[in-house]
């Protein structure tokens, strides 16, 4: 979120069934909102039913959103190797001919369905999607039905037989089958037939109104924030320190290749600048380490060896699981394998720097940056800094290509264009001496006040009760910044609920709910859902005798 108004992009929106557009680009003529890169995909879905559909009871399920070379926003299939002319939508239209045609990668010659396996991107962030033309093309499920197999879902009591009487002359399992299922993977069968009757058309409505709120609300937030940041200079606060812990890069270029992962860790020499050498194949417990024991410093030696028996500790623990994210080695909902690490050593001129270089079995790199020794990054030699790492990372690359350990040579990276920056943490130190009233010289910092401001700004941050009541002494503020890729997922959920229901903390369960509203900006309703549906998942857990509760939640975002 550190776009300003006058640098978010502005988006056009499409209807390809009504022809009806128009742009959201924060602008009262137009839509009086963005499309923000750190939003959800599932957020764009609300956005386009509450600002597209403003005078009809619709559901974010009910919309089939797509950009550049009909890529759904919301999820893909795997191994879709079908014709795309025999697609539905060609040229950003519904073809006629295509419509009425049963599609066999999704439905067999009897109208029953295909196996597909759907991956699904509802919690990811907007700005991953690559959209050529700055368009997201979009029509509704009663809109497709209606107009191209005159099937009105305005009707009561729909039946099958209906169903069946439609315009196209095909048997409605291929209809619901090929069509639906694909476009509308959430919605099923019960759901259409009975999309007119009175308890669904009451469900659908408290659906709604939820997502317009939400959406309503989140608009209101935004304002103020970009407001203040805006407005005159003393609005912001500038940190005194910015010390990063960790970074993560990780390449975009397709991940189609195959890497000899198992002959890679076997050869691959060792260095005092290749210390590590890891292979983590699909069981955790199926992992190698080889470590260069020449690079290890003895205790009370003077020789110039840097790794240490502390510092080897902190390389085994980079790739486990459940290492906290404020301590800046790996994130904790970084789950690995079938991957060959590297560990680097380099310097760069503020100070020397470890690196993971991590090869996947199918080509894709990532590179996670250790700060073990505080050296200091700067915004102004960031670029220069990953730049050096890149260069690094080439080299490995290059050793990797010229010795054919892969069916197809890796590319060799290039910052910004086929690798990004995708995860940055930090520590944000403020004197406290910015917390001073100028008038009377005292101390105004006050942990309530910004604890119910942090609250206030849900879209964003979630406040870690649970970990604040730990030390009710302390006036720290421990928070996760949100707008992060899935971070609104069951996992999410499920993980600081069991971390709320800790026997230390005794939260009772309508506080545990009120967390959950609160930190997910979700209604009361939802919530309590949520965490009933944790409850019916870990019952079988306490009958067993097993513990359902964690230390501390894992969940995507920077503390």
């Amino acid at each position: 979120m550190s776009d300003k108004p006058d640098t978010l992009k502005p988006y056009k929106v499409k209807n390809i069934i009504t022809n009806v557009s128009d742009i959201f680009d924060g602008n009262e003529d137009h839509l009086d909102d963005y499309l923000y890169p750190d939003d959800t995909n599932t957020t764009i879905l609300n956005k386009i039913t509450n600002y597209c559909y403003p005078d009809e009871i619709i559901t974010p399920n009910e919309i089939y959103a797509y950009h550049s070379n009909n890529k759904s926003l919301c999820f893909k299939y795997e191994n879709n190797d079908k014709n795309d002319k025999n697609s539905i939508i060609v040229d950003n239209k519904i073809n006629d001919s295509n419509i009425k045609k049963h599609d066999k990668f999704f439905v067999h010659e009897d109208g029953m369905p295909k196996k597909i396996h759907r991956i699904n991107k509802y919690n990811e962030l907007f700005e991953n999607n690559d959209i050529s033309d700055d368009t997201i093309y979009y029509f509704s499920l009663k809109e497709l039905l209606w107009h191209y197999y005159e099937i009105d879902l305005n009707k009561k009591n729909l039946t099958i037989t209906d169903l069946n009487e439609n315009s196209s002359g095909l048997n409605w399992n291929f209809i619901y089958n090929g069509v639906i299922r694909q476009y509308f993977p959430r919605i099923n069968e019960l759901f259409i037939t009975n999309y007119s009757n009175k308890k669904n058309i009451e469900k659908r409505e408290k659906e709604y109104l939820s997502n317009k709120n939400l959406v309503e609300n989140n608009l209101l937030i935004f304002k103020k924030i970009y407001d203040r940041i805006n407005g005159p200079d003393e609005n912001l606060l500038q940190e005194d320190e910015n010390n990063f812990k960790l970074m993560k890069l990780s390449s975009n270029f397709d991940n189609d290749n195959e890497i000899l992962i198992k002959k890679l860790f076997t050869d691959f020499p060792l260095s005092k600048d290749y210390p590590l050498t890891k292979l983590l194949l699909e069981d955790y417990e199926d992992t190698y380490f080889k470590l260069h024991k020449k690079s290890l410093k003895l205790e009370l030696s003077n020789d110039e060896n840097i790794i240490t028996k502390n510092l080897c500790k902190k390389f085994l623990k980079d790739y486990t699981e459940y290492i906290p994210l404020n301590i800046g080695f790996t994130p904790s909902f970084i789950k690995y394998e079938n991957v060959f690490f590297i560990k680097v050593y380099t310097k760069f001129n503020t100070g020397n720097i470890f690196f993971s270089f991590i090869l996947h079995s199918n080509g894709k790199v990532d590179i996670i940056i250790n700060n073990y020794y505080n050296i200091k990054i700067s915004e102004e030699n960031l670029d220069e800094f990953l730049v050096h790492i890149i260069k690094e990372a080439n080299k490995l690359i290059k050793i990797i290509n010229d010795n054919r350990y892969s069916i197809d040579k890796i590319p060799i990276l290039i910052l910004y264009d086929n690798i990004d920056l995708d995860y940055f943490n930090c520590d944000l130190i403020y004197s406290l001496d910015k917390f001073v009233d100028k008038k009377t010289g005292s101390y105004k910092y006050k942990k309530e006040n910004i604890m119910k401001f942090i609250n206030n700004f849900y879209t964003h941050f979630r406040l870690l009760k649970e970990k604040m009541d730990m030390n009710l002494e302390d006036d720290s503020i421990h928070t996760i910044f949100k707008r992060v890729n899935n971070y609104e997922n069951m996992d999410a959920y499920d993980s600081i609920i069991s971390s709320l229901k800790h026997p230390r903390f005794n939260y009772s369960q309508d506080q545990i709910i009120d967390i959950i509203h609160e930190n997910f900006g979700i209604t009361m309703d939802e919530a309590s859902n949520v965490y009933q549906r944790w409850e019916e998942i870990n019952t079988l857990k306490e009958e067993q005798g097993k513990k359902t509760y964690v230390s501390s939640s894992k969940e995507p975002g920077s503390t």
